[in-house]
Formats: structure tokens, sequence, C-alpha cells
């Protein structure tokens, strides 16, 4: 590792002051664009299974926030990474958790640029287009170590293609620190089966390219990452960690956003289908053929991400590197942009000291505006308005406030905030859809939809309490059959068991 940090170091320095100038820039703003306001609604359970990680010095693998799973194993895939969103939660509070959002957003963007081929002004545009898509994902959840962990796999790769030295043997341990991070791993797993099969590709096409593998090689890629995956088992799930690629729930493509497929008549979702667009437009442009590992992840991944909004962050990271690949290659051969070409070539000039000193005021002047935001955006006062704009603040503090007893049925998308804000209370259901399963989940739809059967699943789980967004069918049904409203406001409503 001192190795690799020594070699990045000294190929930082070798860039022109330019180019530095440039990497710097570009990362301080995508910190910028990376620093929000913490408050995904899959945040707050994550933090609670953290911090009962933490408090009990094991990992948390048997539900106790649900009474729907009470005492249920949980094959949490995220535990490690859960663990770490708590602690910077401890050490920072939400400051520290904006931190570590935008600190990861930042490495991943900073590992993907060093990997990309063009001048920097290139490379810096087509990562800001990358981090738009990747924007989407980037959320205080433990997926952001996936969008980490992915560009370090495609250099590993990136490296042994191009330098003809492998670090294969690396594969095992790596992915075994991933699964233990996130279940993301399953995409480094998808990405080396569809370098695997490019290899095979390009000796089809072009065995005499320098950049195809050959045959010895391309086996030993194939056993570590055979063992990669014997590795990922090494961990609290066992062999339930390879079952969570399949837990994708009928309920959860049907129902939860991310899972939706993309709408691009939504602006914020169309920097997506550009980023497709360019990709696809720039492989066919290249003086050279695609390679088979970049045509096949790029597409694999496309793929993946047009089926679902939450795939656009690992379908970025894989593009880019490509894209740049192919950008730079189309660019280079256009002999109109010869002259344009000429002038990134051209050796630079050694730097004024006003010229540094201009460079290093522009470079603080916009790291201090990042951390004022991430100051300002995690402040107590901002997280506490933001919060009681998105969540029921005002009435799970009532709740807590009154003697109460018996089942709480509440809205999914409260579910997690309440295993945060008021952990005393069991909840029906929250945001790990992997562990209430199609039954649960459909039997919360059932009941505050009033489909039929509701009442009888009312008389199942003995609810006594409802909390729920004012207006849902089931809270008009309860008042018609004299359930009394306990607390209202704009934007919530309880009712208790007459």
């Amino acid at each position: 590792m001192t190795t690799w940090l020594r070699r990045l170091r000294q190929n930082f320095d070798s860039l022109s002051p330019a180019s530095r100038l440039v990497s710097v820039l570009v990362l301080l703003l995508i910190f910028l664009m990376a620093a929000r306001t913490p408050l995904d609604p899959d945040m707050w359970w994550h933090l609670r299974a953290g911090q009962e990680t933490w408090e009990n010095a094991a990992p948390y693998t048997v539900d106790t926030l649900s009474y729907t799973r009470a005492g249920a194993v949980w094959v949490n895939h995220s535990w490690l990474g859960q663990l770490s969103l708590y602690l910077s939660y401890r050490w920072g509070g939400f400051f520290g958790v904006s931190l570590w959002v935008a600190a990861l957003a930042v490495l991943s963007m900073a590992v993907l640029l060093m990997q990309m081929d063009g001048p920097f002004g290139l490379r810096a545009a087509l990562l800001v287009l990358g981090s738009l898509v990747a924007a989407t994902t980037w959320a205080p959840r433990p997926q952001m170590f996936t969008l980490l962990f992915l560009p370090i796999l495609q250099a590993l790769i990136t490296h042994a293609k191009t330098t003809g030295r492998d670090r294969f043997w690396l594969l095992p341990p790596f992915f075994l620190f991933w699964s233990n991070l996130h279940g993301g791993y399953s995409a480094g797993i998808l990405f080396l089966a569809a370098i695997l099969a490019g290899e095979v590709l390009n000796h089809l096409l072009d065995p005499s390219s320098p950049l195809t593998l050959s045959w010895p090689r391309l086996g030993r890629l194939a056993g570590w990452s055979g063992l990669s995956l014997l590795a990922v088992l090494v961990n609290p799930n066992g062999l339930n960690t390879w079952l969570i690629p399949f837990q994708t729930l009928d309920v959860s493509v049907a129902e939860i956003d991310e899972w939706f497929s993309p709408n691009f008549h939504n602006l914020n979702e169309q920097p997506m289908l550009w980023l497709l667009m360019l990709t696809l437009f720039a492989l066919a442009l290249a003086n050279r053929r695609a390679d088979g590992g970049d045509l096949l992840a790029v597409i694999g991944f496309g793929a993946l991400a047009l089926m679902a909004k939450r795939g656009f962050g690992p379908f970025a990271v894989v593009a880019l590197p490509p894209l740049s690949r192919a950008l730079w290659s189309a660019w280079r051969a256009a002999p109109r942009l010869k002259s344009l070409l000429a002038r990134f070539q051209s050796p630079p000039t050694p730097q004024a000291p006003w010229q540094k000193a201009v460079n290093l005021t522009l470079v603080g002047l916009i790291a201090a505006a990042a951390w004022a935001k991430a100051g300002v955006v995690s402040h107590p006062t901002a997280v506490q308005i933001y919060t009681a704009q998105q969540y029921p603040t005002r009435a799970v503090a009532w709740l807590a406030a009154q003697p109460h007893s018996g089942h709480l049925l509440n809205s999914y998308n409260w579910g997690g905030y309440l295993t945060w804000a008021y952990p005393q209370q069991p909840v029906f259901i929250d945001g790990r859809a992997d562990l209430f399963g199609n039954q649960i989940m459909g039997e919360w739809l059932t009941l505050v939809r009033t489909q039929p059967g509701w009442e009888d699943l009312l008389k199942k789980w003995d609810i006594r309490w409802v909390l729920l967004e004012n207006g849902t069918p089931l809270v008009n049904a309860l008042q018609t059959r004299g359930w009394p409203i306990r607390y209202h406001d704009a934007q919530a409503v309880i009712l208790e068991h007459p």
C-alpha cells in the first residue's frame, strides 16, 4: 500500500502545474456536489444497525428493530459499512456523516481521474459528467463503498493490461473486505465476468493486440476471480452472502423508487442518457477496436442502469475510463484537431511566483467554500429543519411522551427514522426490504391501501396504534370504524385502537 501511494504521489508530481490545478479544482467541485444534508430514508436504520454493532462488539445480524421479523436472522451484508457510517456520526454528528459521503465520493472520482486518458481538461469535463450521473446514488449508505471499490478494481485490471505486471492475487482479500462493507461486491464479480468474457472476445478478434491478456494470464485472472468468489464467504452471513444479488423482491421493483427504470423526461436523470450516448458514440469513433472487456462492461452496466436508477452510479464508474480512452483516440486521429492537440502536448512553461500564488488562492477559496458548505448543510439547525419537512418529528415526539403500549403500524418511508429517533418502539416495517420480504411488504400494502383482507391483518398483528401520512386510505377507513385520532398535523396522523 505504501508503494502504491508513493507511486500515486510521483504520478501527481509529474503532472504539469495546469494539470495539477485542474485535478484539484474538479475534485473540490465534486466535494461541493457531494456535501449535502444527510437525510436519506435508509440512513436511519443503517445508523441504528451500526450502533448495534458498535455497542455489542459483534455484527448485527438478528432483527430487534421490528415486531414483524423480531428474532429473525437478517443477512446484513453491510455491517462493516454501517459501522463506518455510525462512527462518522459518533465522531462528528451529521457533519461527520456529510464528510463521510463527500470524502468517499471524491476518492472514487479521484481513482477514476488517474486511470482516464487524455488531457486533464478533457478528463475533468468527463468526470463532471460522470459525477452528475453518480450523484443520484451518493447517499449516507454503505453503497458508497461499492462506488469506491469498483474503480479500484478497474485500476487493478487496467494496470495489469497496460504494464504486463499482474497483481491478481490481491483480488481475494479485496473482495473479502468489500463483501463485508456492502453487498455491492456482486458488481465487482459482474465486472470481472465482463473482463474475462471480453478477453476471450479479444483473442477471437485481435489476439496480437498488446492489450489482450495472454491465455496463461487470463487463466490466472480466472483462477483468482474464482477464489474471490469464495473469499466473500468470509463473512458473518456465510453462504447467505452468495444469495444477496438474487434478493430483489417483486414488491421492491414495483413500489420503491430506486428500483424504477429512469424517466428521461426528468432533467436530473438525463445525464445518464448523455453519458451512455457519448460513450457509445466515442467507442464507434475511436480509431482502434474497442477492448472486449470495456465493451461488455459498458453494455452490461448500461443495461442495469436502464432497468433501475440505482444502477446509475456503477454505470458512471464503469463507463468513464473507456469513454476517455475512446474519445482521446478519436481526437488524436482527427486531422483538424492536430493544432489543438499540439497545445495540450506542448511542454509546460515554468510558473511565475504570482501564478502559483493565484492558483493557491483559488484552491484555498474553493476548499474553504466546500468545507463551509459541508458545515452549513449539516448544521444541527439545518438538519432539524429538513428532517421535520420529511419525517414526522412532532408526531414521534408526541408518541414518545404518551404512556402507550401495543404494536404500531407505521409508514414504510418513516420506518427507518423511527428505528433511530424512537428505538423503544418496534416498527412494522422499514427500508430493509430484504429482511421483510414480499410477505410483510405485501401485507403492509394491503393494510395501508385497505385491500381485501386488511381487517384480518389488523387482528393478526394486534395493531393498537397507527402512524401514517394524512390521506392514506387506511386512515379514512379506521376513522369510520371508530378509531379516534390522538394526534394530527399537516404531515402525519396518529390513531389509537378504540
